[in-house]
């Protein structure tokens, strides 16, 4: 049978210039067989870019955290199709399979966790306009093996910093990191001691430069070169399913004047098996 879909009849409101949190719950939502959520806003300028932060639960264990920066780049960075979520949209998708799996089988055996009931926040900012957000889904018969999260920290990393670090404890294998690029000098990633990635970005040692860390990605898929790359101002960098252990994984950046500063974060993708 495969994959199948199906929507919620009714929507939620969206006030108008209103900062807010909007939340669909398992009365609104399925989770058996879950591998995506789709969700369509209205009113006549309501956008992706209205939202500032996704936040998904499963019962109530955290399992998506992360700004709307990260969250694009993501799905742009990794997905198979080379999809680019615009800012200028009115509708997304909040992924839990493998997509950066061609065979849809295999990456439909990572689920929203089964047996849980899920709750979907969306925070929006203060551009928004009288409307609504409808919520669909996609659903799977492939059997659950495991499921995603997506947790977003901030680093506390000031701009003009030298060998900054922040520790990296991963409760599932690593997947993928995602980070601010504006104002990165350098930029490694170790993971239980050895060293994964080490680039320099758009302003090595205080001026401008090629950016390595974006550039590193044209060699998949062509998502660091000047014609496939629709987010600059964030990297998307594969990790090759590794446990992080505390102690001994961390990133370590090196920062320039026009790095936004402590509140950029790490977004960590990681696969953790089903219960």
């Amino acid at each position: 049978m495969g994959r199948f879909t199906s929507f919620l009849g009714s929507g939620k409101t969206v006030a108008a210039t209103t900062a807010q949190v909007i939340t669909f719950t398992g009365n609104d939502l399925p989770s058996a067989g879950v591998v995506a959520y789709h969700f369509a806003m209205t009113g006549s300028g309501n956008i992706v870019s209205d939202i500032s932060r996704i936040r998904v639960k499963a019962d109530n264990r955290l399992i998506y955290d992360v700004n709307l920066l990260h969250f694009r780049k993501w799905q742009e960075r990794f997905s198979t199709v080379g999809y680019a979520l615009n800012g200028t949209e009115t509708r997304f998708t909040i992924p839990f399979n493998l997509f950066d799996i061609v065979d849809d089988d295999l990456a439909d055996t990572c689920q929203f966790p089964r047996g849980t009931v899920p709750t979907v926040e969306i925070t929006t900012t203060s551009g928004t306009v009288a409307g609504s957000i409808y919520a669909g889904w996609t659903q799977t018969d492939a059997q659950p093996v495991f499921y995603p999260t997506l947790i977003g920290q901030q680093m506390n990393i000031a701009a003009s910093a030298t060998n900054a670090t922040f520790p990296i404890n991963s409760q599932g294998a690593v997947r993928g990191m995602v980070l601010d690029a504006t104002g990165l000098s350098r930029f490694k990633a170790e993971l239980n001691g050895f060293q994964y990635h080490q680039l320099i970005g758009a302003q090595y040692l205080g001026t401008a430069t090629g950016d390595m860390v974006l550039e590193s990605q044209s060699l998949e898929d062509g998502a660091g070169t000047s014609g496939g790359v629709t987010i600059t101002t964030a990297a998307g960098l594969r990790i090759p399913m590794v446990v992080a252990s505390q102690g001994s994984s961390r990133v370590e950046l090196d920062t320039g004047s026009s790095w936004a500063g402590t509140a950029n974060e790490l977004t960590l993708w990681a696969v953790n098996n089903q219960n």
